[in-house]
């Protein structure tokens, strides 16, 4: 049994009783638009960083926004513009040396997007609590469920910008049951703060520590 604890920016602490220091290869995917692929991502990359374990952060969205957050905000780890249908070609090359792999993924794209799932061991749907996303989460499924013979990855969904103590709150995880797709136990409250994160240092993971120790988890199993 092997004990771990983190103390991530902002002075977050999280403890697991049981965990495994496994190199994870996360790809954070939704077809649609505006889900939290890019905050995720960052914030993922962020708390790796912050607990000394390399990391390379792949920006495979043409509109660059992941690269341009962590240009603007001087971040301390690798990120790869890489908007391209290779990215499992290169996945190898990138954590030559035992780096974490995360990979943001842009909407849409079918090959970029299949691509980022075939470099992944780990998948993570970021959806938000709404009519919208819900309708059109069985597309990001389908996608995740054809790569997965490839790739053995497990896949969990992630729920963004949730407004606690809410019926929609409550009702998107027996929305999401018959997808069988396991709902993370952490969610990304909606917060101001992460709205404005854009471009700035990740001074503070908030709720993204919990979701990262869970993500651990997962992978160890």
């Amino acid at each position: 049994t092997v004990h771990c604890s983190w103390w991530f920016p902002g002075g977050r602490h999280v403890y697991m009783q049981t965990c495994s220091l496994v190199v994870m290869k996360i790809a954070i995917v939704n077809l649609k638009g505006g889900a939290g692929k890019t905050a995720t991502a960052v914030h993922l990359a962020a708390g790796l960083h912050a607990a000394g374990e390399p990391v390379v952060l792949v920006d495979a969205d043409p509109q660059g926004s992941a690269l341009g957050w962590t240009e603007a905000a001087e971040s301390d780890w690798l990120t790869v513009g890489l908007p391209s249908k290779t990215i499992h070609h290169q996945a190898a090359r990138l954590t030559a040396n035992g780096e974490h792999l995360v990979i943001d993924t842009p909407p849409g794209d079918l090959g970029v997007v299949t691509s980022a799932l075939r470099a992944a061991d780990l998948v993570v749907i970021p959806v938000q609590p709404t009519g919208t996303d819900l309708s059109q989460f069985a597309e990001t499924v389908q996608l995740v469920e054809d790569v997965q013979p490839m790739t053995d990855a497990k896949a969990v969904v992630l729920l963004t910008r949730v407004v606690k103590r809410t019926v929609a709150a409550e009702a998107v995880r027996d929305a999401l049951e018959p997808f069988g797709i396991p709902v993370l136990d952490a969610v990304v409250p909606q917060s101001q703060t992460v709205a404005m994160a854009h471009g700035r240092p990740v001074s503070d993971l908030g709720a993204y520590a919990e979701v990262l120790a869970e993500l651990r988890k997962v992978a160890a199993e």
